[in-house]
């Protein structure tokens, strides 16, 4: 892989992570703006389907981990309301990536 796609999948990368973490919305937004901006930029349309397709499956198995920790959290005081934030980003992000994908695929 050369240098500048090297740095391409990182920048991707580093988007798409913050993009699970980050609870305000509005960054959210600019995330998501910047995930789609350097994927336009850099990536040839069968790379970034194939690349969506990889983080969704991904991101399928984190939103059913998750799941199964806020079932387990579930009457525990404090950490079910962050179990849950985390849950409700990854199926936010993963809606937002399904969406990208749908666009691309058209």
């Amino acid at each position: 892989m050369s240098s500048e796609k090297h740095a391409y999948q990182r920048n991707i990368d580093n988007f798409h992570s913050r993009l699970l973490m980050e609870d305000h919305a509005d960054i959210r937004s600019v995330l998501l703006r910047l995930l789609i901006e350097e994927e336009n930029k850099h990536g040839e349309r069968r790379e970034q389907i194939n690349l969506l397709k990889i983080k969704i499956e991904k991101g399928r198995i984190l939103i059913e981990k998750q799941k199964s920790i806020v079932d387990r959290l579930l009457g525990e005081d404090g950490s079910l309301v962050n179990a849950n934030r985390v849950l409700k980003n990854f199926i936010e992000t993963q809606h937002a990536l399904v969406q990208r994908l749908a666009t691309l695929e058209r």
